[in-house]
């Protein structure tokens, strides 16, 4: 059963045992139990995908919502995120197929105010699980950030990072994270301010 209010289908309108959906004691990221997707059995198992959709959002401002994710085992695992304002038509981002087998990532999506749904599209393969846990939603705040430039010349470039990942300046992120910001003037140019 999904999480109260949650709602789950199947690609294969038949799926085995074996490849359903379920909460787990397996892996939990905290507590005692995380959600699984299956795609253990090939036996009347493809396709297998599978989705896990929340609730009717009614957000009022953009927000970010996060989750951890891992698999069971070595080989690959993919996933999509999607929104959607009405739980018909998908935005899906791109596929992630990095869940690794012995620890847990996160995932964080920037969800725009007028999205109503967030999914998760499991993409499994034979012989595989993928574990989710410990969903948040936080408030969005938007980081601008820019370099000024004088004239028809760059003076430098300013990167951003947030958790080792770039981030580009607009990108959304959640009260009290660590933004790294790194500064590169220009050769005969330096810093003036910060």
């Amino acid at each position: 059963a999904p999480p109260a209010c949650w709602a789950m289908w199947y690609a294969n309108p038949n799926p085995p045992a074996e490849n359903l959906m379920s909460h787990s004691t397996d892996f939990a990221y905290s507590g005692s139990r995380s959600f699984r997707f299956a795609s253990w059995t090939s036996v009347g198992g493809p396709p297998y995908e599978q989705f896990l959709r929340t609730p009717e959002l009614d957000l009022g401002t953009d927000m970010m919502i996060s989750f951890k994710y891992r698999s069971n085992q070595l080989g690959t695992v993919a996933f999509a995120v999607g929104t959607s304002e009405n739980g018909t038509d998908w935005e899906w981002q791109a596929d992630v197929n990095d869940a690794d087998w012995n620890s847990w990532k996160t995932y964080t999506l920037h969800v725009p105010s007028e999205a109503k749904y967030v999914a998760i599209q499991y993409k499994g393969q034979f012989h595989r699980y993928l574990y989710v846990d410990d969903f948040t939603v936080d408030r969005a705040y938007t980081v601008d950030f820019s370099v000024v430039d004088s004239g028809d010349t760059t003076n430098g470039t300013l990167n951003a990072t947030l958790e080792g990942n770039h981030i580009n300046s607009g990108a959304g992120v959640v009260e009290g994270s660590n933004i790294v910001f790194t500064a590169t003037p220009e050769f005969g140019y330096r810093i003036k301010q910060w």
